[in-house]
């Protein structure tokens, strides 16, 4: 509801109802699971997703940080670094990083 009120302030006209409900939160319900230590079939059962695409969407998120760190540390943000640290620390663990026999030789 905040993006939605902070586009009604600037301007651009938006229906904060239709906004709001037009969110979908299952990915940061699903990472934010995973963080907390839900195995990988909870993960799953949770979502209608496919394996791979959360898989995917995981190690997508963890390339993120990865360039999220970058730039904190080009800016001397040294509280910022840790807490994406301590985020890929949390979201890097089991299956989904495991080394796969089809990528790796």
């Amino acid at each position: 509801t905040e993006v939605a009120r902070v586009y009604t302030d600037a301007g651009i006209a938006t229906d904060e109802a239709e906004y709001v409900q037009r969110f979908d939160s299952g990915m940061v319900n699903m990472v934010h699971a995973w963080c907390e230590g839900a195995t990988f079939a909870e993960l799953c059962d949770s979502c209608e997703l496919f394996e791979g695409s959360i898989i995917r969407a995981i190690r997508r998120l963890s390339e993120l940080l990865d360039e999220l760190k970058s730039a904190a540390k080009a800016m001397g943000n040294d509280e910022l670094f840790s807490k994406l640290e301590e985020s890929c620390r949390l979201l890097r663990r089991d299956i989904v990083f495991a080394s796969s026999l089809y990528v790796e030789m």
